[in-house]
């Protein structure tokens, strides 16, 4: 979004050089990438959970009341 902008104001600038000004820019106002930030984070299967979701809502409807 900022590197649309800056190239619609900026058509006479190469891509190139306003990218590298808006990531040094970026970099010096977030500050540099911490060990947390460079972690791999695991992501929980979506596609199980969903399946599970249909399930429970399909016996809800079939038995009429709740497992509660």
């Amino acid at each position: 979004m900022l590197l649309g902008e800056a190239r619609a104001v900026l058509k006479w600038a190469d891509g190139k050089m306003i990218k590298n000004e808006v990531d040094m820019q970026v970099l010096h106002l977030l500050g540099p990438k911490l060990e947390a930030d460079l972690e791999k984070k695991f992501k929980v299967a979506k596609a199980r959970l969903e399946e599970t979701d249909r399930r429970t809502a399909k016996d809800v409807v079939e038995n009429g009341e709740t497992a509660d």
